[in-house]
């Protein structure tokens, strides 16, 4: 059973090998997007280098809230004129890895998630964001309230679609009736 993030896509692809080397059943769980249609101020890209085009299009200071993982293929699409503001996971390895990058400390805010459209709404405006940035996370990761707070506040987001994968069954109940399936 592969209940990964949606955007976890090499830890889907290793669980998919080691489902096929040990011939067993291999499922995914994939929670739902968050549905948001664009337009209202929101915007998507098919990847992070596109957003990253999109974003500086848009404004000169971006706060992201994508993460680590893809953080440095999104700072090297930038035109160097641009500011970053990265909402990360609180962990010493991220921090480092956004230091490393050359982010200030004053440029990283380091928070565990999903938080309140109220909390998302004061970060924006604390850190002067022009546009925010953030993957499609669905409900479970918070991506309702960072649009909400985005509007309220007039600052165009723009939502990474998720990477293309297997799909996978949307809802508890369907994870439950395949597995019963197999077991039958």
């Amino acid at each position: 059973m592969d209940a990964t993030h949606p955007y976890a896509e090499g830890a889907s692809k290793e669980a998919q090998q080691a489902a096929k080397e040990a011939d067993i059943a291999y499922l995914r769980y994939e929670r739902p997007g968050a549905d948001i249609p664009a337009g209202d101020g929101v915007y998507y890209a098919p990847d992070f280098a596109a957003a990253a085009t999109i974003s500086a299009r848009l404004g000169k200071k971006i706060f992201l809230t994508i993460g680590t993982r893809h953080l440095h293929e999104f700072i090297t699409a930038l035109p160097p004129e641009k500011e970053v503001v990265a909402r990360i996971l609180p962990d010493e390895g991220g921090i480092e890895h956004c230091r490393k990058l050359g982010l200030s400390p004053a440029q990283i805010v380091a928070l565990q998630g999903p938080v309140t459209k109220e909390l998302n709404a004061a970060l924006f405006a604390q850190y002067g964001a022009q546009v925010v940035v953030s993957k499609d996370s669905g409900r479970t990761g918070g991506t309702p309230e960072k649009v909400a707070a985005a509007r309220e506040k007039k600052i165009p987001i723009v939502l990474v679609r998720r990477p293309a994968g297997p799909g996978g069954l949307g809802s508890p109940a369907e994870v439950i009736a395949a597995v019963r399936k197999l077991l039958s």
